[in-house]
């Protein structure tokens, strides 16, 4: 019997990036009159280049891969039309002289899938659910946990050593959940103040619900004069408890939707490929 076809969706946005500034170097020519130092980078392509290919073969041969799909992050981001501070902490941050020539290399000699709106991780996520497109084993590898979101075969390459993971529905809804809860600082979303990512997955293993309750102290400064406290009380459902959690924190539940849905990576069933658009998480999608 032939041996199933085994396809790996690289997150190709790491590769590019550390092919150019690995091949890139900075040289001081001293002082001058203004700030005190001259900087100026130089890259050569060839060594980016060469980056890229290294580390597409090795990926290769570490996972047996049959075929290499790369996937890159488009200018546009439909996160941003969700929540326009998306990532908004990295648009000054500087970027490798040769991170053009490098994606544009990777589209040139490898299968590369770029699409309008959507970053890497989602291609990843949509593409590695399409088996009639890619039958066989699909495998998703990127150094981000976000892909943890995703159900499917992950490997983390810099965590090589946890070999390639199976992430199942549950688990990937559970840690969906988890970073909606906790935001994620590094791409700008805050998730319910207050609250990380232990926190928010031993809420998730008891689930409870706030409830703002009116009291009356009998003693005391605030003596007779009604006061209100937050209380623990059981959740009727699992998104009532998560509301309570950001309303706690003045936080409304639209606001909360918004956390969840940027926090979302795409699947092959969370995008609509007629009108080139995703399909926004909502509150419906919780098993309970």
């Amino acid at each position: 019997m032939a041996k199933p076809k085994r396809t790996v969706f690289v997150d190709a946005d790491v590769v590019a990036f550390r092919a150019a500034a690995g091949s890139q170097q900075w040289e001081n020519w001293g002082t001058d009159d203004l700030d005190g130092a001259r900087w100026t980078a130089q890259a050569d392509g060839e060594t980016a280049r060469k980056h890229i290919d290294i580390s597409l073969e090795e990926l290769r041969d570490d996972l047996c891969a049959d075929e290499i799909v790369c996937c890159l992050t488009d200018n546009d981001n439909w996160r941003c039309d969700v929540l326009p501070t998306y990532k908004g902490n990295r648009s000054k941050t500087e970027r490798p002289i040769l991170l053009p020539q490098a994606r544009q290399y990777l589209r040139e000699k490898y299968e590369a899938w770029q699409r309008p709106g959507l970053e890497g991780d989602d291609l990843l996520g949509i593409l590695s659910g399409l088996s009639s497109r890619w039958p066989g084993e699909r495998i998703m590898a990127t150094i981000d946990k976000d892909l943890k979101t995703v159900p499917g075969l992950v490997y983390l390459w810099h965590h090589s050593v946890l070999g390639i993971q199976e992430i199942t529905v549950e688990y990937a809804d559970k840690w969906h959940l988890m970073q909606g809860i906790a935001g994620d600082a590094v791409d700008g979303y805050k998730g319910c103040p207050g609250i990380g990512m232990e926190t928010a997955e031993r809420f998730l293993e008891e689930p409870f619900m706030y409830v703002n309750e009116t009291y009356t102290p009998k003693s005391g400064k605030n003596k007779d004069i009604d006061q209100t406290r937050w209380v623990k009380s059981e959740a009727p459902s699992l998104w009532e408890g998560i509301v309570s959690l950001y309303a706690r924190q003045g936080v409304s539940e639209e606001d909360a939707i918004v956390q969840f849905q940027v926090a979302r990576i795409l699947r092959s069933t969370e995008y609509d490929f007629k009108k080139k658009e995703p399909i926004l998480w909502t509150p419906a999608q919780i098993a309970e």
